[in-house]
C-alpha cells in the first residue's frame, strides 16, 4: 500500500491513506469472520453488523492522525508522559472494543463463559 500511495501523493504523505487503507481492509476481513462463525451456528442471514468496521476505521482515523500531527508539527517530545500517553491508548482501545467489537463477538454466538 505505501509504494502504491507514494507513487501518488509522494512518498511524504503516503502513510496516511496507506493506514486508512490497512484498517478498512481489517475491518472487513473481521466482519468476515463473523460471517463464518455466526453461519456455523445458524441458517439465518447475515447482516453486515458495521460495529467492527466502525471499530477499525476508529483506530485508523485516530493513528492517521497521529502520523499527520508528527509529520506537520515536527515535535521533538511527546507532549504526556509514556506511562500516560500508554494508559490513555488502553482505555480507548479497550472502551472502544467493548462499545464496537464485543457486541459483534455477541451477535455471531460466542459465549465468554467457560463450558464444562
Amino acid at each position: 500500500m505505501l509504494k502504491a500511495f507514494s507513487l501518488v501523493i509522494g512518498r511524504k504523505w503516503a502513510p496516511i491513506p496507506a493506514v486508512l487503507v490497512t484498517f478498512m481492509v481489517s475491518g472487513l476481513m473481521h466482519e468476515l469472520m463473523f460471517y463464518y462463525m455466526k453461519h456455523n451456528t445458524t441458517w439465518k442471514t447475515w447482516e453486515l453488523c458495521w460495529d467492527s468496521i466502525c471499530f477499525f476505521v476508529i483506530h485508523g482515523v485516530c493513528v492517521a492522525l497521529q502520523i499527520a500531527y508528527k509529520k506537520i508539527f515536527k515535535p521533538k517530545h511527546d507532549i504526556l508522559p509514556r506511562v500516560v500517553s500508554c494508559t490513555l491508548t488502553m482505555a480507548f482501545v479497550i472502551t472502544t472494543g467493548i462499545w464496537l467489537y464485543i457486541p459483534a463477538l455477541v451477535r455471531c454466538g460466542v459465549s465468554f463463559t467457560q463450558k464444562s
